[in-house]
């Protein structure tokens, strides 16, 4: 991995570290935002009375921050995991522990 890299002062002889961009985490955060937009939308539309939201802890907590009023009042449960690499039976199993 690339260490952070280093930039010298427009004053003086100091120099000082700066952090890389991470790509990856950039675009899961904007791809978070476009979920919210598109779950804000479909509760204006009246398309879901519950939902369950499934996501890792960082996407779980920007989901929230961009959830409307309107979809906040609808979360039935949140589920702070990344099932990603778990099997659709596996997901169902897990759901059918939550009531909505």
């Amino acid at each position: 991995m690339d260490k952070p890299g280093r930039s010298f002062s427009s004053a003086g002889q100091g120099r000082s570290s700066y952090e890389s961009t991470d790509w990856h985490e950039l675009e899961e955060l904007r791809f978070a935002s476009e979920i919210a937009s598109d779950i804000n939308d479909a509760a204006r539309n009246k398309s879901f009375k519950h939902l369950i939201v499934i996501a890792p802890p960082k996407i779980l907590g920007q989901l929230r921050r961009e959830f409307s009023p309107e979809v906040q009042k609808k979360v039935s449960a949140e589920i702070n995991k990344d099932l990603t690499k778990h099997s659709i039976p596996e997901i169902e199993k897990l759901l059918a522990s939550y009531e909505i």
